[in-house]
C-alpha cells in the first residue's frame, strides 16, 4: 500500500458513496441519509522457525470493508441498541466485506457496490421491523437523536510504514531457533517474527476523508521444559511493538 493507492481507495469510495445516495432507492421504502465506508487493507508476515530450519514463512494480503447505511432521519432511524447487532455473521452483507486489493479499480469498485446495496436493504428491513416494534411497546428513549451531523473531519497526510525486510528475519528466526539445541531439557520451541502492516481509510457521506497507517512488529521464543519428573512447563517471551527498531538483537533476545 502506497500514498497514490490509498487516495485511489477513497475517491472509490466517495464516488460509490455519492452514486448511492442519488440512485439507491426501494418504491415506497426511505432512500439512506447517510453512509460512509472505511476500508481496511492489510498486509502481514509470518516467519518461524524450530531448531534452525524455517517451518512457517507467509505473506498474507487482504482488504475488507465496514459500510455504514442509515435511513430515516438524524431524529430516527433503523439501528437498535447501539448498532451491536450491525456485523451479524447471518447478515448478507457480511458475506461481501471481503474487497478485492488488485490495482484495477473496477473490481474494488464492484465489491463496494454490493456490500452498500446489502446494507441499504437491510437497513430498510430493521427500520421497518422497529417501527411495527413501536406500535406495540413504547420506546423511552425516542426523544434522544439517534445520530448527530457533524462537520467533516478531511486528514490525507501519509505515514510511511518501515519496509518488512523477510530475507532479515528468516536469518533472524533460523539462527536464534538453532541456539535452543543447546538446552536437552527442552524438548520443544520455535522462534516466531510477525509484522501487521495496516491503513485505514474513512469516507463519508458527509465529506470526511481520513487515513491513517500503522504497524505491529513481534518477536515470540516459545520454550517447553520437560523436567526429569515428567513435568511440562511452557513459556513464552513476546516483544511487541510499533517501531521495529525496538526489537531486541539476536544477542539480547536470546
Amino acid at each position: 500500500m502506497d500514498r497514490n493507492t490509498a487516495r485511489r481507495v477513497v475517491d472509490v469510495a466517495a464516488a460509490e458513496i455519492e452514486r448511492a445516495l442519488a440512485t439507491m432507492r426501494i418504491s415506497g421504502s426511505p432512500r439512506p441519509y447517510y453512509l460512509s465506508a472505511l476500508v481496511r487493507d492489510e498486509t502481514s508476515w509470518t516467519i518461524q522457525a524450530k531448531y534452525g530450519s524455517l517451518c512457517t514463512d507467509v505473506c498474507d494480503r487482504k482488504r475488507n470493508a465496514y459500510v455504514d447505511v442509515r435511513v430515516g432521519s438524524y431524529r430516527n432511524d433503523q439501528v437498535r441498541d447501539g448498532g451491536l447487532d450491525d456485523n451479524d455473521m447471518d447478515a448478507e452483507s457480511y458475506g461481501y466485506i471481503d474487497l478485492p486489493w488488485g490495482s484495477d479499480a473496477n473490481g474494488l469498485r464492484h465489491g463496494l457496490w454490493r456490500l452498500i446495496d446489502a446494507r441499504y436493504r437491510e437497513a430498510v428491513e430493521t427500520l421497518f421491523d422497529k417501527k411495527s416494534h413501536e406500535l406495540t411497546y413504547r420506546d423511552g428513549n425516542r426523544h434522544l437523536h439517534s445520530f448527530r451531523k457533524a462537520e467533516p473531519a478531511v486528514d490525507l497526510a501519509w505515514r510511511e510504514l518501515p519496509a518488512v525486510d523477510a530475507d532479515h528475519w528468516r536469518g533472524f528466526v533460523e539462527r536464534t531457533s538453532r541456539k535452543i539445541k543447546r538446552y536437552v531439557d527442552i524438548a520443544d520451541s520455535h522462534v516466531e517474527f510477525q509484522a501487521d502492516q495496516l491503513c485505514r481509510m474513512f469516507t463519508n457521506s458527509e465529506g470526511s476523508r481520513l487515513i491513517e497507517c500503522s504497524a505491529i512488529w513481534s518477536l515470540e521464543a516459545y520454550l517447553w521444559l520437560l523436567s526429569s519428573k515428567g513435568d511440562a512447563f511452557p513459556w513464552t517471551v513476546r516483544y511487541t511493538v510499533t517501531d521495529p527498531a525496538e526489537l531486541p538483537d539476536e544477542k539480547t533476545f536470546m
